[in-house]
């Protein structure tokens, strides 16, 4: 995600109500809060409806593949070390600005109250709301196993991806798609009118109108008003099972490691390195925390940005030796992709006034 927001409620057993919040953005954005965000809860028990599940499908799709939201009432460790990094980073806090940390332990022990997913209205930066509540207990090995949460329920959402084209996203073209992926996601077409076309109606994260005629030009609808961020910085706030795990990995010095990152050609990719140093990121204000205690040293370039500081939770061992990093196979280009210029639909797209 690129942006964040938290809310900490305290429980202490007074009755104030009293509660700690953040809010933070990427790209100078530092804004605590914005009216008029579209926002849609990840859980919802019975009233879910479709309109829902295809939202979270997209606020999802602009995340990126590894972000991971926490569900409601699940444990969760939440690191303030990790959310005033990013704050300091998203309004340029310079060293000797720094935030105050309020005395805060290097991690919190919290249950998950309510989570929303919501993207600013300006950048379409997707980013998650979510309310924590500490335990009363924050003795971690003394809690008690308790089953995952429930699953959301499941809704069918018909969807294709396609990587984009100059003719895509030129002013002259229009945007083009398989047959097949128009006839599983888009509504038919009346095949008697000549030629055969409709109007769709689509809606983005703010749930602004986009009309297009038959198969869109949404892309370049889209590009030409908005920016897409798909990135995910490191997540300050972690499922309890995660971290208890990589307690157990017991990393040393020396040890290998592999790591998941977006990659630039496919979803996905991992890389090897080595760990050279395990030390306290900050031995000033938050002193033996696991945030970044990781010193790494990686197996080979890469354009894709890497750190060389990581969390525990955020590697798994690798027995392999090290090894060259494959990169990802291209796709195939067969003629079987190839489709005739009368059976592509091609829509234009008109701008929605603001």
């Amino acid at each position: 995600m690129t942006s964040s927001e938290v809310s900490i409620k305290d429980n202490c057993g007074n009755q104030r109500g009293d509660s700690f919040s953040s809010g933070f953005s990427d790209h100078n954005d530092a804004r605590n809060n914005v009216e008029g965000q579209k926002s849609h809860p990840t859980v919802s028990a019975a009233g879910r409806d479709a309109e829902t599940a295809l939202y979270t499908e997209l606020w999802h799709a602009c995340a990126g593949p590894l972000v991971t939201v926490p569900r409601e009432r699940e444990r969760v460790f939440y690191f303030p070390q990790g959310h005033i990094e990013q704050v300091e980073a998203s309004t340029n806090q310079v060293a000797d600005q720094q935030m105050p940390v309020y005395n805060l332990p290097s991690k919190i022990l919290c249950r998950v109250i309510h989570v929303q997913l919501k993207a600013e209205p300006d950048t379409d930066e997707v980013f998650a709301q979510v309310t924590l509540l500490p335990e009363p207990s924050q003795d971690e090995n003394a809690v008690e196993k308790e089953p995952p949460p429930p699953p959301p329920p499941r809704f069918q959402v018909h969807s294709f991806c396609k990587t984009l084209t100059a003719s895509d996203t030129s002013t002259h073209g229009g945007f083009s798609v398989l047959r097949r992926h128009a006839d599983e996601c888009l509504p038919p077409l009346d095949m008697s009118r000549q030629p055969p076309t409709q109007e769709l109606v689509a809606k983005d994260l703010h749930a602004n109108e986009w009309r297009f005629r038959h198969i869109f030009r949404v892309w370049f609808a889209l590009l030409a008003t908005s920016k897409f961020y798909i990135t995910s910085p490191a997540e300050f706030i972690v499922p309890f099972d995660q971290y208890m795990e990589s307690v157990k990995n017991n990393y040393s010095i020396g040890m290998r490691f592999k790591m998941r990152f977006e990659g630039e050609e496919a979803p996905e990719q991992r890389f090897t390195g080595t760990i050279i140093g395990i030390e306290d990121a900050d031995t000033k204000r938050w002193r033996d925390s696991k945030w970044r205690s990781l010193k790494v040293r990686w197996d080979e370039t890469s354009t894709i940005p890497r750190p060389d500081r990581v969390s525990p939770w955020k590697i798994e061992p690798a027995l392999a030796p090290p090894a060259l990093n494959p990169l990802p196979m291209p796709r195939p280009k067969g003629r079987s992709n190839m489709v005739p210029r009368l059976q592509t639909p091609v829509l234009t797209g008109k701008v929605p006034q603001k």
